[in-house]
C-alpha cells in the first residue's frame, strides 16, 4: 500500500503542487489498484497484439530487368 505522504512526495517531485489531501489519497488508491492488478496478473496468459504488417515488396529503381535464359547466356 502506498502511503499518502509518499504519494505527496512523489507528486511534488513531478512538479505538481497544490493538491489537496483527498486528491493525493485518491491517487494513492488508484496506484494501489494498478499495482495489485499488475502483481496478480498471469504472465503466461496470451495477450492480444496487433498483427504485423508484411513489408512492401522492394521495387527496383531501374525498372523490371530482363532475365536471359540459361541456354543463351554467353553463347
Amino acid at each position: 500500500m502506498v502511503s499518502t505522504r509518499r504519494m505527496d512526495k512523489l507528486v511534488e517531485t513531478l512538479g505538481i503542487t497544490g493538491l489537496s489531501k483527498s486528491q493525493v489519497s485518491v491517487m494513492a488508491n488508484e496506484l494501489d489498484a494498478a499495482t495489485e492488478a499488475f502483481t496478480t496478473r498471469n504472465p503466461l496468459k496470451p495477450v492480444a497484439r496487433p498483427t504485423q504488417r508484411q513489408p512492401r515488396r522492394v521495387t527496383d529503381p531501374f525498372g523490371p530487368r530482363r532475365r536471359r535464359s540459361p541456354t543463351t547466356c554467353g553463347r
